[in-house]
């Protein structure tokens, strides 16, 4: 909460809504940095909304807000799920950490 608080205040925090017939049918939380969007998480409710796929409509759009903003990545974070990789995604080193005593 206290890093959200901290890129709202910076002007960096994405929150997007994914509304149908006035309900929230999909929530998506990111950050947008030097033209980088970060995808920190997202979700629905899959009792109410399962057969629309919400999921992939907001990221979906997403991408779309990306690109028109002039993001030049979009990084779906930490995590191997299957969806990521319908997108193009592809897996890279971060950083690699030796500690010697």
């Amino acid at each position: 909460l206290a890093i959200a608080r901290q890129m709202l205040e910076a002007g960096t925090l994405r929150l997007m809504f994914l509304t149908l017939n006035g309900e929230k049918a999909a929530t998506l939380f990111a950050f947008e940095y030097e033209r980088r969007f970060w995808l920190y998480n997202s979700g629905y409710d899959p009792d109410a909304y399962a057969q629309l796929s919400p999921g992939w409509v907001i990221l979906s759009y997403a991408i779309q807000y990306a690109i028109a903003t002039g993001c030049r990545v979009f990084d779906f974070m930490q995590g191997d799920e299957e969806y990521k990789y319908r997108f193009g995604a592809h897996d890279y080193k971060v950083m690699h950490v030796s500690v010697r005593r």
